[in-house]
């Protein structure tokens, strides 16, 4: 039994060193930083307070952008202006993206909303759509809508006052679907 769970672990231990290596050699190399320990990286080099002064450390040693990784997330530290502008800026379209996030886009089918989308032409549309109708200026474009819905709530107040929470519950959805179907109708239609 005893000989049984050693080889098993061995075999375990083994294919994921061997599965590791082999994803280190398809993808391009990365910068140099300080050697990490398997399974933690870098967790207990990455300082908790007064973390200036370890990168500044680090950068003197491996150069002015450093690797490191803590529990499998990796970390590129960029410790001087030119090289945070030359990746930040002049390559923001390459290294720029938000995080996959499983729970909201996996789980809850919200991939559609562009402040979960990556960085594409989908997030661009979607962001220009966005931005047409909903700044300050296409505010004007819901008056005709939003002034009808007030007239109906006050119509409901004077008629029923006593029912006060009821008419505003059944104000506000009905404002924001009917928004949402006037914009619906502008972007389809």
């Amino acid at each position: 039994m005893m000989s049984y769970i050693l080889f098993s672990s061995l075999v375990v231990i083994t294919t994921t060193i061997a599965y590791r290596r082999w994803q280190n050699l398809r993808r391009p190399p990365l910068p140099p930083g300080p050697k990490g320990l398997p399974l933690l990286g870098n967790i207990r080099d990455i300082p908790t307070s007064y973390h200036w002064l370890t990168y500044t450390e680090w950068a003197k040693v491996y150069g002015e952008i450093v690797y490191v990784e803590a529990l499998g997330k990796p970390l590129v530290i960029l410790n001087t202006l030119s090289a945070a502008q030359e990746i930040l800026e002049k390559r923001s379209s390459i290294y720029a993206s938000r995080p996959n996030l499983v729970m909201a886009n996996d789980l809850m089918g919200w991939i559609w909303d562009f402040g979960h989308l990556p960085y594409s032409d989908l997030w661009r549309r979607h962001r220009k759509m966005f931005h047409q109708y909903f700044q300050h200026n296409a505010v004007s474009e819901f008056t005709d809508v939003q002034t009808a819905a007030t007239a109906d709530l006050l119509h409901m107040l004077v008629e029923k006052p006593d029912n006060f929470r009821s008419h505003v519950r059944q104000y506000l959805p009905g404002l924001q679907s009917t928004t949402r179907a006037t914009i619906w109708y502008k972007v389809v239609g």
